[in-house]
């Protein structure tokens, strides 16, 4: 086993250590906090809760995103938003509770905004807007803006008309 040692000394040495135990009390604690962390591994695949549990992980993992176009995009909003909505809830008499829970907004970010800690985007502003049926941008037609680039006679080549 060991070439440089002779056998004298090699069963000094065992004698030596034969009776201490050395344990590595480091080791011992992380493996047993390892145990204890890691999750149960053996899955039981007939049992309904676990069938359920399955279910409800999958329906997370492959929810749809929903994209929702900006509402405001590429027009001016007034820079008197909060005045606006500050006389809109006291004319109707609605508080800013209601408020919050009637355009699904939370009450603390309407509340900073109010304030000016935080800062609203438009599609928050407009579900504000829309609930107290206020036009904060004037709408207009494309039908009224004239535009030079479409030839009307050519109306393959002509692009569409697009309402936004």
């Amino acid at each position: 086993m060991y070439d440089n040692l002779t056998d004298q000394e090699m069963q000094k040495i065992d004698l030596h250590y034969k009776n201490s135990y050395v344990i590595d009390e480091h080791l011992v604690q992380r493996s047993n906090n390892i145990e204890r962390l890691q999750s149960w591994i053996k899955v039981h695949y007939k049992r309904k809760s676990n069938r359920k549990e399955r279910r409800r992980l999958n329906k997370n993992r492959h929810t749809q995103i929903e994209y929702v176009n900006d509402p405001y995009l590429f027009k001016a909003l007034p820079s008197n938003r909060k005045e606006i909505i500050k006389d809109l809830c006291n004319n109707h008499n609605i508080g800013l509770q209601t408020l919050a829970y009637k355009t699904n907004i939370r009450a603390g970010m309407l509340l900073d905004y109010l304030n000016g800690r935080y800062i609203l985007n438009n599609i928050q502003l407009k579900r504000i807007f829309d609930y107290f049926d206020y036009r904060i941008v004037e709408e207009t037609n494309s039908d009224d803006i004239p535009n030079e680039n479409i030839d009307n006679n050519d109306l393959e080549t002509s692009m569409p008309t697009i309402y936004i």
